[in-house]
């Protein structure tokens, strides 16, 4: 987005207003400023971030957050044109956030009902409680979230579509901000070249071996976000099986050898017990053949 624009999402609308870059002796800040209109009303600002630390050389996002009774909406920055002011950004809606804290609410409200003395009276108030309670906990409106689709720019009724997406969720962005987001998801300008030139190998006839083969030589095993059935990773899929058989077997080795080792103490004890007891009687019987 340029400042300026407009972007409808749902029944909101996003107008990118202006960036803001400054720079002191720890880091660079790159912020942008929305005006955020839900139904041509307007909600507020809002202004994500993305922080440059100098020491660490690592970047830091700073999400904005716009709450509601019944849902939040978070708006974050993927990227920054410094020379363009262009933006890429992500924003997400999360319903029904509130409802873990009256969760929360009611399950304190059942611990207080639960610790008051029992009698019928007592009962009584604590159902009413329950179903008001219930009576006022809201129900889902939507799925859990929502966000830009990605693949907006290419036509949806394109057959390629669909094997695109089924190849780009094999994969991470590289861009080295995004927190190993998949190139399926990730919105920031990076990801869309590297969609754009997967696209072009699968138009230029290249295989889905090929296309992973190109991104391996460039980026190494770190770009996969779902690993190959295949070479070293089809042994480690096979690995866990193997060590799982042996565990098993291994604790059938170690009960058996328990429950052998169990049975030969207790004959023994059982032995010994019997030499005590027959041990005993003789030397009573002989007592009584003396005083015989």
């Amino acid at each position: 987005m340029s400042p300026g624009e407009i972007y409808e999402f749902k029944n909101y609308k996003f107008e990118y207003v202006k960036p803001e870059i400054k720079e002191d002796e720890h880091k660079v800040m790159m912020k942008a400023h929305f005006n955020v209109y839900k139904e041509d009303k307007l909600l507020g600002q809002l202004s994500p971030a993305k922080y440059f630390y100098f020491a660490s050389e690592q970047p830091s996002t700073e999400v904005d957050m716009h709450h509601e009774a019944f849902l939040d909406l978070y708006l974050v920055l993927g990227a920054l044109d410094e020379n363009t002011a262009k933006g890429d950004f992500r924003i997400m809606l999360n319903p029904l956030i509130s409802s873990v804290w009256i969760g929360g609410i009611i399950m304190v409200c059942g611990i207080l009902v639960v610790l008051i003395p029992r009698s019928k009276k007592h009962v009584q108030l604590a159902l009413w409680i329950f179903l008001m309670l219930g009576a006022l906990s809201p129900q889902p409106l939507w799925a859990a979230g929502a966000s830009e689709d990605p693949f907006s720019y290419l036509k949806t009724d394109d057959p390629a579509l669909i094997h695109l997406k089924e190849v780009t969720e094999k994969y991470f962005c590289e861009c080295g901000d995004c927190v190993r987001t998949d190139l399926k998801t990730c919105t920031c300008g990076f990801s869309q070249k590297e969609r754009a030139k997967i696209f072009g190998m699968m138009q230029s006839g290249m295989s889905d071996d090929g296309i992973e083969q190109a991104l391996l030589n460039e980026y190494g095993p770190k770009v996969y976000a779902i690993p190959p059935r295949k070479g070293f990773f089809e042994w480690s899929y096979r690995g866990v099986y193997i060590l799982g058989a042996a565990a098993l077997v291994a604790g059938f080795v170690v009960v058996g050898y328990l429950i052998k080792h169990v049975k030969k103490e207790v004959l023994v004890a059982s032995n010994q017990n019997v030499s005590n007891e027959d041990s005993d009687y003789e030397k009573k019987l002989m007592n009584e053949l003396k005083d015989f």
